[in-house]
């Protein structure tokens, strides 16, 4: 049997398409390509990335022939606000024109844009669904979504609503929160990211890996007593939150849940956790006063690097290791106070040698 060779042509608007035998994969729409588009009929597969910041697409539509797309296809086509699969698609749809695309079998939405409205019987929204769709301002979670995978949506900064529908039996927006809350586990997964202010509901226990990441404009948030973890980027790149932030009863704090919160003043960290995790409040540069209280164990690596405004640190006895880049690039500490009789204790870790002569015993 002669063994199939693979050819690159150029579609008729310039589109790469790879030919081999029966198979046709379009692989790069132009950037620069203007207003409707259409799939050239006979491409039976879209490779990941194809179709990615064709910013000035403003629809795209999926021919019969095409049985394979790849995730990711969409992200950041700032103007899409159409997409059209073509009815007689065996493996893809666009039911009840809600402008995404859909894998019939299993009911999953693959592909979303700044004009998709999902439609009930979608059982599952995939990761990437919703990458830079920047037009984005709502999502409304229907009744038969079974599962969000992670991430399934990134960079929508003007997404201001998610209202789940009530009858939806694993997950909910209690209160009008505007978020999306797993409801067994009281995890807060998402919320809406063109929010000022958000008060968590009294009930969560768990704020979710990312949750509140890249609110740019948050400027305040309401941590109730029952949140008991912050999960990993939860307030990333939220660099309008302001003022005090105190986490007083919060057992875990991942791996740089507030870096870069650039307008953060004042940390008190209370009774509960043991561990402060690496760049947990790294370049929070207005950081002036951090107080731990409890019975904090360790401080991982760059928990508080690049905090530069940093001036005075409380530590508590219970501290065992600090490792050497903790306080990395603080250089405006001017008092470190550590429990009565613990100077030589504290003068050991690496990280506060060069602070030692801020030691205040209290």
């Amino acid at each position: 049997m002669k063994p199939l060779t693979t050819e690159k042509i150029k579609g008729q608007n310039g589109e790469d398409i790879v030919v081999c035998g029966d198979e046709q994969w379009l692989t790069h729409v132009p950037s620069d390509y203007q207003g409707a588009y259409e799939v050239p009929d006979g491409v039976t597969w879209i490779s990941i990335d194809a179709f990615r910041s064709c910013d000035e697409i403003t629809s795209v539509y999926i021919p019969k022939s095409v049985t394979r797309i790849d995730t990711q296809n969409f992200g950041f086509c700032d103007s899409l606000t159409s997409i059209v699969v073509d009815e007689d698609n065996p493996v893809f749809d666009s039911r009840d024109n809600c402008n995404s695309i859909i894998v019939t079998a299993t009911n999953t939405l693959i592909h979303g844009c700044n004009g998709t409205i999902i439609p009930n019987g979608i059982e599952v929204i995939a990761e990437g669904a919703f990458v830079g769709c920047y037009h984005l301002q709502s999502l409304r979670i229907p009744a038969s979504i079974k599962y969000l995978e992670p991430e399934f949506f990134e960079v929508c900064p003007n997404l201001s609503s998610f209202v789940v529908d009530e009858n939806n039996p694993v997950y909910d927006s209690r209160n009008g929160c505007n978020a999306i809350i797993e409801t067994e586990t009281d995890t807060l997964l998402y919320c809406a990211t063109l929010v000022e202010s958000f008060v968590i509901p009294i009930g969560v226990r768990h704020i979710g890996d990312g949750a509140f990441r890249g609110c740019r404009i948050l400027k305040f948030v309401y941590i109730p007593h029952s949140v008991t973890s912050i999960g990993e980027d939860a307030f990333l790149n939220c660099n309008s939150l302001e003022g005090e932030m105190d986490l007083t009863g919060i057992g875990l704090i991942g791996n740089e849940a507030f870096d870069d919160c650039s307008h953060l003043t004042k940390v008190t960290i209370g009774w509960g956790l043991r561990k402060i995790s690496r760049g947990a409040f790294c370049s929070c540069i207005n950081l002036k006063e951090l107080a731990i209280t409890g019975d904090v164990r360790e401080i991982e690596s760059w928990a508080f690097g690049r905090c530069d405004s940093l001036e005075s640190i409380t530590l508590p006895a219970s501290v065992e290791k600090i490792e050497p880049t903790a306080f990395k690039e603080c250089n405006r500490i001017s008092k470190v106070f550590i429990p009565k009789g613990t100077s030589e204790h504290f003068g050991s870790f690496d990280a506060l040698k060069k602070y030692r002569h801020c030691f205040i015993e209290y």
